[in-house]
């Protein structure tokens, strides 16, 4: 699954997490960045890639739901 998160003008993050078959419980989260008005404007560049198990996501789900309720 991926959904583009942030959105500005020409600037835009994605998230994307997806199933790592060749390891029990594991995902990997991947963060890119597309900015139109680059040199190549269609390549995405890797800000983060992780590879975590389904608690490991859940527990980041957590820290992001209570970070922004806390404000």
């Amino acid at each position: 699954m991926k959904t583009a998160f942030f959105k500005n003008n020409d600037f835009t993050y994605f998230a994307e997490v997806t199933k790592v078959e060749a390891v029990k419980d594991a995902f990997n989260l991947k963060i890119t960045s597309q900015w139109l008005s680059a040199k190549k404007p269609e390549e995405e560049q890797t800000q983060l890639q992780v590879t975590c198990t389904k608690a490991d996501i859940k527990k980041l789900t957590d820290l992001l739901a209570q970070g922004v309720n806390d404000v």
